[in-house]
């Protein structure tokens, strides 16, 4: 018969961020005035304790889409990314940062020139330093749009020679194309 307390405790501090800790129940043994040598020595008797988890955040983070037209390079743009923020047990707590570590990637694989089509813009190697999120990544989009063509036409009307005659025609905004022939 004593007074109950309760305590939890972990080497390493109070419990705040993600790991285990041990909660404990302790009973207070006799009162000050009347304790045995031993009891004044160690005056807590642990009676119980569980194990106590602090689990990692889900936290999604979302490289943004972006779009060129073809030939442009990947260094016309710049990429970037959003950090889901908090709403209910998911995204990132005020105050917490996430930080790029040494291995941090934010890039799409395409080449000038590659075919015009969607890739898939890869995000990963973002950390937090206490370990309290679990981070996944969603891809963007990178979208290489078709190149518009657009034309003038030139010397749509000539007189007689004898000769096959055509029109001329010029294009513009074009790259690595020839268009020499109307047909």
């Amino acid at each position: 018969t004593g007074k109950v307390s309760h305590s939890l405790d972990k080497l390493d501090g109070k419990p705040k961020n993600h790991g285990t800790y041990i909660a404990k129940v302790y009973q207070k043994n006799g009162s000050e005035g009347s304790m045995d040598p031993i009891s004044i020595a160690n005056p807590y008797t642990e009676i119980c304790n569980v194990r106590f988890d602090i689990l990692q955040r889900e936290i999604r983070v979302t490289a943004l889409d972006e779009e060129i037209y073809f030939g442009q390079s990947k260094s016309d743009v710049t990429f970037d990314y959003v950090i889901e923020e908090a709403d209910g047990d998911r995204g990132l707590i005020a105050g917490d940062v996430l930080t790029e570590s040494s291995n941090f990637s934010l890039d799409v694989a395409y080449n000038t020139y590659d075919d015009a089509k969607d890739y898939d813009i890869t995000i990963s190697g973002l950390t937090n330093s206490d370990n309290n999120y679990n981070i996944s990544y969603v891809p963007g989009t990178f979208t290489v749009k078709k190149l518009p063509i657009s034309f003038t036409w030139d010397k749509t009307s000539t007189v007689y020679n004898g000769s096959y005659q055509r029109p001329t025609v010029i294009a513009s905004t074009t790259i690595n194309i020839d268009l020499n022939t109307v047909i």
